[in-house]
């Protein structure tokens, strides 16, 4: 009796602390939302500062080596794509979040692979 009163007290314990880590992961999603959905604050906008930086850098160090400099005009091209779709991506949650629909992760993944698809 004491076993399985054990056995109890143990899944009991499962449950909760299973539907404590659901509300975490709830918590932190909506978090990543809010941050990814303020204009200039989301993940492709940092990503779009980091790249510019990398390819500042990688110019001076082209240059100091000699080597021939990447080039300018597909750099801007890949910052355009990338603004595009950036744009894109923010009218769709403006939308969603005008019409109080709510996007899982999954749909954010499959707008923007559809984009990708879509974008030459």
């Amino acid at each position: 009796m004491a076993l399985r009163q054990s056995g109890d007290d143990l899944i009991s314990a499962l449950q909760k602390g299973e539907a404590t880590l659901e509300q975490i992961a709830r918590k932190l999603e909506e978090e990543a939302d809010r941050r990814f959905c303020k204009p200039g604050t989301g993940l492709v906008d940092a990503a779009q500062r980091q790249l510019a930086a990398n390819h500042s850098h990688l110019k001076q160090l082209c240059e100091a080596a000699g080597a021939q400099p990447p080039d300018d005009e597909a750099f801007r091209s890949l910052q355009e794509s990338v603004a595009e779709w950036n744009s894109k991506l923010n009218r769709g949650m403006q939308a969603a979040t005008a019409g109080q629909q709510q996007y899982t992760r999954h749909d954010l993944n499959a707008a923007l692979a559809r984009i990708a698809m879509t974008t030459d």
